[in-house]
């Protein structure tokens, strides 16, 4: 478990003990804990859960993953999109490409503000670095049917009765 560091350890048992964990940054023992986003949390919970077969894990951090996704589209921040673009190689590199949970949230975010992420700058870099993804939302755009996924007539995005404009194309 070293590989994960100590807070996402403690975030580990807090969730075998209570069953949820806190996506907030910590502070263990006056050791505060840097450079993390609730976004590279949840993902990191997430590949945590899958590696150790803790399913009720993978399903809080996935959820906790499409809130912080529904948090940021109210008012999409540029640190919103950096701190999104910033898991995107853990999502795409942590589980197996016949895993679609964080993936396909993921591609639908992009989906949705395909135009924002193409306008920026650096987005040939961004591509380049995550071609995966990239062509998970350019294959959504398309209308491909890619299984669990949603077909492309639904521009609504939701059936989960969660209200967050997103779905779990799977069930957990």
């Amino acid at each position: 478990m070293t590989e994960y560091g100590p807070f996402m350890v403690h975030r580990m048992l807090q969730y075998c003990y209570l069953l949820s964990y806190d996506d907030n940054s910590l502070s263990i023992n006056g050791v505060s804990e840097t450079c993390t986003t609730k976004f590279s949390i949840n993902i990191h919970m997430y590949q945590m859960g899958d590696r150790y077969d803790l399913q009720g894990m993978k399903l809080e951090a996935l959820n906790k993953f499409k809130e912080c996704l529904y948090e940021s589209k109210a008012v999409l921040a540029e640190q919103d999109i950096a701190d999104f673009l910033e898991t995107l190689p853990w999502i795409y590199s942590s589980t197996l490409d016949s895993n679609h949970g964080t993936r396909t949230i993921a591609a639908l975010f992009g989906y949705r503000y395909w135009e924002v992420f193409v306008a920026r700058p650096d987005f040939e870099v961004i591509a380049a670095d995550n071609i995966k993804w990239v062509i998970d939302v350019i294959s959504h755009k398309r209308g491909q049917e890619i299984q669990g996924w949603p077909s492309p007539e639904n521009q609504d995005y939701d059936d989960d009765d969660d209200d967050d404009g997103l779905i779990l194309p799977f069930h957990a």
